[in-house]
């Protein structure tokens, strides 16, 4: 059986909303940054003259080098101001984007914030982000279920804002960053580390494996990184650091098997006051002894995850033969031939 055809890989998952039906997690990540994007829109300020003198200083720290005297640069901002004063910032950006100096200054929220605003000034940034996390998400949420979603979600948009703020700080660099990339790469690499062969057309048009695509973004994202860390000025405009994080993280989570909800019912209990487990589940889980309901979705989910990787294993010895298995996937082999064996 090909992995499209087991349940889990179904799109009608049945129950929920009659948008996304089935799929609560990725439908609410979509909404909510859609919802933020409209309120980046809406909710606007006119920029003042000291947000001006501190666009200035940035451009000249991220130069290296003084631009101007002080005296012309007095000139060049009272000319700058007149031209900008009827130009808009963005509230919701200006509080959550990710910028390096106010996280040194203790605003380490941001470090997650920064993916749910994206570009205000155009529709493909935020477009294809949410596009990417439609069609992967929904899969990853099949396979491990709605809570870890969220929670890779946020540790992989949070691990990528730490790459991306270790690189500024190394490089002495002061440019913010917006967008969901980096947690969207991270469900991307995850995805395809499940279904390496499976075809995805790139571009609308070109065929290309899932495995073939993933190195292409790879080299998308280091190539820019690598000149800047040699030394060479380079500004594309794309938080590639942020990129490479989440893409780290989506590898590291599907070669260790981590299971990350757990870990954010203890983190969202010490917020709450709470010992008690279960800050992410229902009501109804309350009845049930301590750590029930946990074993049964984690064992669920894996039941899941190893019944994607039995699939990948069978379409790769269909492609290139039994004798092309690496260790792993001769182990998920012969796992999988043991629990056949005993439920006979």
């Amino acid at each position: 059986m090909g992995y499209e055809d087991r349940d889990y890989m179904q799109n009608n998952s049945g129950g929920g909303s009659s948008i996304m039906p089935g799929y609560p997690a990725c439908r609410w990540l979509l909404f909510i940054s859609v919802g933020f994007f409209i309120g980046q829109i809406i909710f606007t300020k006119a920029v003042n003259r000291s947000e001006v003198e501190q666009m200035s200083r940035q451009l000249q720290e991220n130069s290296n080098r003084v631009l101007i005297d002080e005296e012309t640069q007095s000139v060049v901002l009272d000319e700058a101001f007149a031209h900008m004063a009827p130009a808009k910032v963005s509230v919701l950006e200006e509080w959550f984007k990710l910028d390096t100096g106010r996280v040194l200054g203790g605003q380490v929220w941001r470090l997650t914030t920064y993916a749910f605003v994206h570009s205000r000034f155009g529709i493909w940034h935020i477009f294809v982000n949410l596009l990417l996390l439609y069609w992967f998400g929904r899969r990853i949420e099949e396979m491990y279920g709605s809570k870890e979603l969220v929670a890779f979600y946020l540790f992989a948009a949070t691990l990528a804002g730490l790459f991306f703020f270790g690189l500024q700080l190394w490089l002495g660099e002061r440019i913010p960053a917006i967008g969901s990339s980096g947690a969207v790469m991270a469900i991307f690499c995850l995805y395809t580390m499940h279904h390496p062969y499976e075809e995805f057309h790139f571009r609308f048009l070109i065929p290309i494996q899932m495995r073939f695509l993933l190195l292409i973004y790879i080299a998308f994202d280091l190539h820019p990184l690598l000149l800047k860390l040699a030394g060479t000025p380079v500004f594309t405009g794309t938080a590639h650091a942020a990129h490479l994080g989440g893409l780290l993280f989506g590898f590291l989570y599907w070669q260790y098997d981590w299971h990350l909800t757990p870990l954010a019912d203890r983190f969202l209990g010490f917020f709450s006051g709470s010992n008690q487990r279960g800050s992410l589940g229902d009501a109804s889980d309350r009845s049930q002894p301590p750590g029930d309901s946990n074993v049964s979705t984690r064992a669920s989910s894996r039941e899941k995850r190893l019944e994607a990787e039995l699939d990948q294993v069978l379409e790769k010895i269909s492609a290139s033969g039994i004798e092309s298995l690496g260790e792993r996937e001769k182990r998920i082999l012969n796992h999988a031939s043991e629990r056949m064996k005993s439920r006979r």
